[in-house]
């Protein structure tokens, strides 16, 4: 009777494509750890309202370039996969879009335009805005802004792909 159960289960398992998490669950402290940077702070958040925690770390002394991630971790890959596959909604024009990773321009931003990268990997979501233009009519004041120098959002492209091929390979 076991070895039947066990054979039913691995066929069940095989025809549907579903293979069971067997990789480590990221915990901030890895987050912290694998960007060569130290644990701030995690605070709640969604996912296409799925909840999660929004991890920050402290700046990178390895790579200037984790500094441009933002990191979401879920208490499962289940729950990370289902918002990645709902995220699709948060995007107003998705340009690219694979098993592991969208891009294209958010929606519902209503003072700037944003192509953002979104990458899933175990129980962890990490986005980073590639680009971004204000959408400020021309001769605004904008100095009550955070980030007065837009034009540091405008990465060339090969920056971006460094920042996206770092993720990756991180992660």
């Amino acid at each position: 009777m076991g070895k039947n159960f066990l054979v039913i289960a691995i066929a069940c398992i095989l025809l549907t494509g579903c293979v069971p998490f067997s990789g480590k669950l990221y915990t901030e402290q890895d987050i912290a750890d694998k960007c060569g940077a130290g644990f701030k702070n995690t605070w709640d958040n969604t996912i296409a309202e799925i909840p999660c925690q929004r991890v920050t770390i402290t700046p990178s002394s390895t790579d200037a370039h984790f500094n441009e991630m933002y990191f979401y971790l879920f208490d499962s890959a289940a729950d990370a996969k289902k918002a990645f596959q709902k995220s699709s909604e948060l995007f107003s024009d998705l340009e690219e879009e694979g098993s592991d990773y969208k891009k294209g321009w958010l929606a519902n931003v209503c003072d700037a335009s944003i192509e953002q990268y979104m990458y899933l990997s175990n129980n962890l979501i990490i986005t980073v805005d590639t680009q971004c233009y204000s959408e400020w009519p021309e001769g605004m004041d904008t100095s009550f802004m955070c980030e007065p120098d837009l034009d540091a959002w405008r990465w060339e492209e090969s920056y971006r792909q460094e920042v996206i091929d770092l993720m990756r390979a991180t992660f």
